[in-house]
């Protein structure tokens, strides 16, 4: 009498496809309780703007604008201040939608700020801003909004993906110390 091959090697294939099932199920709700408790790091971790600021105040040969306070869900995502003769501050955020606002201020005109933080964007209108005639730029066919102005030899420039309106109420925040 022969024994069938199967039983030769231990077990039946049934019984190996369902060992493999059971490992194939544990596999899964490993890697599926792993998903639901990791923690994905945020890609812009915040940055504390305060120190810089205080930092640029002192050194810019003009007033280092910031705002006082940040609105709720908004954080700083990078900073920066360039010494003289090229003096340049920027404060870059992103809002509660992750949209991208990003500040610049420079001693010179504006054309060559525009130039260099607004690249191809085209004069779309203005707008006035805590009493302040702002130029409002655009980029076409892109979702990017630049506000410009120019006053005693600097220019700001607040820019963004954000909306208009949120761009121009973040410019009005703005203070200087």
């Amino acid at each position: 009498m022969s024994v069938p091959s199967t039983q030769r090697r231990g077990g039946s294939i049934a019984d190996m496809v369902r060992s493999v099932i059971v490992l194939l199920v544990l596999v899964v709700a490993f890697v599926g309780f792993q998903a639901l408790f990791r923690r994905v790091p945020d890609p812009t971790p915040p940055v504390d703007y305060r120190a810089a600021v205080a930092a640029a105040r002192q050194d810019a040969p003009f007033r280092v604008l910031a705002p006082a306070r940040l609105p709720e869900g908004w954080r700083a995502t990078s900073v920066g201040y360039t010494p003289s003769p090229q003096a340049h501050w920027h404060l870059g955020l992103l809002t509660s939608d992750d949209e991208y606002v990003g500040l610049e201020q420079v001693v010179g005109v504006a054309g060559g700020a525009v130039a260099d933080f607004a690249p191809g964007s085209l004069i779309s209108g203005t707008t006035t801003i805590a009493g302040r005639q702002w130029q409002l730029r655009s980029l076409p066919g892109q979702n990017r909004t630049t506000l410009v102005l120019s006053h005693d030899g600097e220019t700001t420039l607040v820019t963004g993906t954000a909306t208009p309106d949120v761009l121009a109420s973040f410019a009005a925040s703005l203070r200087g110390g």
